[in-house]
């Protein structure tokens, strides 16, 4: 057990040096696993580089925060700035550095967030937080999602080799459902021609605007590209929806116009997704 934990904190350290090496303006990075289903609980830091543990223990102190949503939505999340973020009006730059006058300078300089929630088991999740002194845009989103799934990939061998059968064909699941995620990413970036980031918030934002799990959606979409058309109807009941959606999807991203994509709305039928707010049911 000793010798594992030795090997992942190694491994941790050199994920956050990478970072580190790859994203110039890092001020902080932090790998952690939280459960987000406890209220008020308090993150264990896996790995720290930089100021990220002040930062961490700011956004704890007024139970809100970049981290805290990430893990709540299970969705990554992105700021231009942390100190002016209306999700997040506890967090006070004047105050954070009175409590931690030590990182006081580069506390100042801390402005682009992106965090990368990743693999989940037992209750628990993963997720990789990044500070910037400079803007947090896609790109800089795309390198995090990266090592995020180095990430994931390690603390699944671990889990999945240190545990009992059960736990092990758990891990192997949620492996799995990532897999089918990364692929659906995968065709996305391939026909609008955007980097992974990019290509996953679009299909997580459809996901939610048509009532679908990102896993059920994702596995759908590789399904339907991989069909020939003829076949594309034979599709069970319980999965109609989500094989609809997709199909409407690929058409859409087939239209080769990335816009069509990005604000591409699923065809509402009865039954499917309930109107929102200000919509005409």
């Amino acid at each position: 057990m000793q010798s594992r934990q030795i090997w992942l904190d190694e491994f941790f350290g050199m994920v956050l040096r990478g970072i580190a090496r790859d994203l110039p303006d890092l001020v902080g990075a932090d790998i952690a696993a939280l459960r987000p289903r406890r209220r008020h609980h308090r993150p264990v830091v896996l790995g720290t580089h930089g100021v990220a543990s002040a930062l961490q223990e700011i956004q704890v102190r007024n139970d809100m925060g970049p981290v805290l949503s990430a893990a709540s939505a299970q969705r990554s999340v992105t700021s231009a700035d942390l100190w002016h973020d209306h999700r997040w009006p506890k967090l006070d730059l004047r105050r954070a550095c009175q409590a931690f006058p030590q990182h006081s300078h580069t506390l100042r300089k801390a402005r682009g967030v992106v965090v990368v929630p990743g693999l989940r088991d037992d209750g628990s999740l993963i997720v990789v937080s990044t500070y910037l002194a400079g803007g947090a845009d896609d790109a800089v989103a795309d390198v995090v999602s990266r090592y995020e799934r180095l990430v994931a990939s390690a603390v699944a061998a671990m889990t999945a080799f240190s545990g009992p059968e059960e736990r092990t064909q758990r891990v192997l699941a949620v492996l799995q459902s990532r897999d089918e995620v990364q692929r659906a990413t995968g065709i996305v970036m391939g026909l609008c021609r955007i980097n992974s980031f990019a290509a996953q918030r679009l299909l997580t934002d459809i996901a939610e605007r048509s009532d679908l799990r990102l896993q059920v959606l994702a596995a759908e979409l590789v399904h339907v590209t991989g069909e020939p058309p003829e076949h594309q109807g034979a599709t069970a009941i319980a999965d109609r929806k989500a094989h609809r959606i997709a199909t409407e999807l690929l058409s859409s991203l087939h239209r080769g116009d990335p816009r069509s994509s990005r604000t591409f709305v699923p065809d509402r039928r009865a039954g499917d997704v309930p109107a929102s707010e200000g919509e005409e049911e």
